[in-house]
């Protein structure tokens, strides 16, 4: 193939295209693989709210108090509700999708979630639901890294 010296006629324009689209697509992959794609190693189980009934001091032999072990937070497309909780070290809380599209769960802050590895539960689909338990106090934070004007936090004691 022969080719101009003059002006931008060295290179057939669809070689360009071709070019650029190759060049894009590489530059794409790397910032997905970088930021957006979710971080391996960590699968949450899928729980339910579940309550446990032991029995408390002074009650009649036989009859149990429930005890919440277990919390719900519902993603909807206005947010997260309730926004924020206070839970017992080792209570688990389920965010439960009714958001209508999927969410993405991750620790705070927006976009390295770094805070908390374990609270980056992905992406939950809409009717799906994730879980996590708190081992250690602390109050942590997290996101709809989907809709990062999403938030609640967590306060473990």
């Amino acid at each position: 193939m022969v080719y101009s010296k003059e002006g931008y006629n060295k290179m057939p324009m669809w070689q360009w295209v071709v070019i650029y689209l190759a060049i894009g697509g590489v530059v794409y992959a790397a910032i997905y693989y970088a930021f957006y794609k979710p971080k391996g190693g960590y699968i949450a189980p899928t729980a339910y709210p579940t309550v446990t009934p032991p029995v408390t001091k002074g009650a009649p032999t036989g009859v149990a108090t429930p005890v919440l072990t277990s919390y719900v937070v519902y993603a909807k497309s206005t947010g997260f509700e309730p926004q924020a909780i206070t839970i017992k070290t080792g209570q688990t809380v389920t965010w439960t999708n009714q958001s209508g599209t999927n969410v993405f769960v991750a620790s705070s802050p927006h976009p390295s979630h770094t805070d908390y590895l374990p609270l980056n539960l992905g992406i939950i689909k809409n009717g799906d639901s994730k879980s996590l338990s708190f081992p250690t106090p602390g109050t942590y934070k997290y996101h709809n890294h989907l809709n990062a004007g999403q938030y609640g936090s967590i306060t473990v004691q």
